[in-house]
């Protein structure tokens, strides 16, 4: 438990990413760490705030068939992706009801086409997104 490196506090999400990485969604810290498959700390961005790249509780994470890792922002009702490098790629989502927006969005699935589910926790529903983001 902690604030450095190789430290979490409150993991809400991990999956694995290429060469069997362990990717964690370190929720309480407002960030991504990622790690050896021996649990070695190898790199890892974000910190708390409502810019581009930064997180308001970092939740549920996704791959895209491409490589690129989706973040469930939680308080900043939006999903982010990155390369797996950190590189800021783009984001999905506004504050509010409507097709495409977030209230407090938990977590995030991938499938094989591409198509994204997300959890709208505090919409109380599943959104279904085709998969319409620039993997390159």
């Amino acid at each position: 438990k902690g604030h450095g490196d190789g430290q979490l506090f409150y993991p809400t999400g991990v999956i694995t990413g290429p060469n069997n990485e362990i990717i964690v969604a370190d929720a309480y810290n407002h960030r991504i760490q990622i790690f050896s498959s021996v649990g070695k700390f190898l790199r890892g961005w974000g910190k708390k705030g409502k810019t581009t790249g930064k997180f308001d509780v970092s939740s549920g994470m996704a791959l895209t068939p491409a490589g690129v890792l989706l973040v469930a922002d939680f308080y900043n009702h939006r999903i982010q992706m990155f390369k797996l490098d950190g590189q800021y790629v783009g984001a999905l989502g506004s504050p509010g009801k409507g097709v495409g927006q977030f209230d407090r969005p938990t977590d995030i699935a991938v499938a094989t086409n591409g198509d994204m589910y997300i959890v709208d926790w505090g919409n109380h529903r599943i959104q279904k997104r085709s998969s319409q983001i620039n993997d390159k």
